[in-house]
């Protein structure tokens, strides 16, 4: 079942975050036994919105971006 659920998994990811690193962390996680228990979207999710977001998402710096206002302030 895992091996179905472990590509689409990484494309959602990849889809929510935008990261490549990140969606293959997913699909590794998902492809291995016994991994299913790290939380992959969620510390997709702390990375994007928390202080480490702008080194994480340099896309938050484009006008573009949906994100970039609750990203926090850098002075």
């Amino acid at each position: 079942m895992d091996v179905f659920w472990a590509p689409l998994s990484a494309l959602l990811v990849f889809q929510l975050y935008g990261n490549s690193l990140l969606s293959g962390v997913a699909l590794v996680e998902e492809l291995l036994p016994f991994t299913d228990i790290f939380p992959t979207a969620t510390v997709g999710w702390i990375l994007q919105y928390t202080v480490g977001a702008r080194a994480w998402h340099p896309v938050a710096e484009c006008d573009a971006c949906p994100c970039k206002d609750m990203l926090p302030r850098t002075q």
